[in-house]
């Protein structure tokens, strides 16, 4: 059986539907995934969701020297009565993430988006869900 980018997505819904969030917007932590809720055609982090994903990444290696890989996985609803594309949506919420990652001293090679859109199981949610893996 291949095993496809379908596939993974479905495995990282699975993952993190396990985790209800703590707040509308923030996070909430299943083991090594963060997962970060937005609403329609939202685009933008806040400083809150900045200093989440910071907290996060520190948290699951102590130090930014022990980071191997950071992946982050990106969904959007179809967004009604829009001209943009909720795979769009979900590539300017990844490269926003990745951005605010890039702050933090961690390598450009060492971080992996994929833009999924609306590419899941529905229902399908506005969320991003970040994981590390340690060296």
């Amino acid at each position: 059986m291949r095993f496809g980018l379908k596939n993974f997505a479905l495995l990282i819904f699975i993952l993190t539907s396990l985790s209800v969030p703590s707040s509308k917007g923030i996070a909430a932590e299943n083991g090594n995934v963060l997962r970060l809720d937005f609403s329609a055609v939202n685009t933008e982090i806040s400083e809150t969701q900045k200093q989440k994903i910071e907290d996060f990444i520190l948290s699951q290696t102590g130090s930014r020297a022990s980071i191997e890989r950071i992946k982050i996985l990106s969904f959007a609803t179809k967004a009604t009565g829009q001209k943009i594309s909720a795979r769009r949506i979900s590539w300017l919420r990844a490269l926003n993430v990745r951005a605010a990652i890039l702050g933090k001293n961690i390598e450009a090679q060492q971080i992996d988006i994929f833009p999924m859109g609306a590419e899941m199981p529905p229902p399908v949610t506005d969320h991003i869900t970040i994981s590390v893996t340690k060296k």
